[in-house]
């Protein structure tokens, strides 16, 4: 599935969960199938258990542990609003990209909310210092939402978002 942009974490009780990004074709134009892989393994992590998660291809995931769960935040790719060739997930013209927060479990991804973000955005890291989440990624100006492909000439903003991580894990246990 053309995969890279991977990252990795591990659980409190050993096991080890990874993501990849999955283009599942080499086109500029994206592919509908573009996705995300979610796989855990319980020690010696010799054997994974993989599924692929097709509401989003995560891009630059940066996966990190709180309070027994993990998260993740990357670049959040939607399906396709129209049946345009050219608005295909991971392609180069595709609107609506976004840096978003994720918790990540034996079920998949689930998308929790998106930083304000637009074009060429993502790639963020992250710093867990006791309860409190910093975030700095980069984005266009999300008043714009301009296409990848037109955001990657246009500036960007480095920007930092500070996170109550009892509130992020209260807004994931909603569900």
């Amino acid at each position: 599935g053309h995969n890279d942009e991977t990252d990795l974490e591990f659980l409190p009780d050993g096991r080890a969960v990874v993501t990849a990004r999955l283009e599942m074709s080499g086109s500029m134009f994206g592919h509908d199938d573009g996705c995300t892989l979610v796989a855990f393994a319980d020690a010696p992590y010799t054997t994974w258990r993989t599924m692929k998660c097709l509401t989003t291809r995560l891009d630059g995931p940066n996966l990190f542990a709180y309070g027994g769960s993990i998260y993740a935040a990357g670049r959040h790719h939607p399906p396709s609003s129209r049946d345009a060739f050219w608005d295909r997930r991971g392609g180069f013209f595709g609107r609506r990209k976004r840096t978003s927060l994720y918790k990540i479990d034996e079920g998949g991804l689930t998308r929790l909310f998106d930083l304000p973000s637009a074009g060429d955005t993502g790639y963020p890291g992250v710093v867990v210092r006791g309860d409190e989440l910093t975030i700095c990624y980069y984005t266009n100006d999300p008043s714009l939402d301009p296409p990848w492909v037109v955001g990657m000439v246009l500036p960007s903003e480095i920007r930092i978002a500070r996170l109550s991580l009892a509130g992020l894990s209260r807004l994931a246990d909603r569900g």
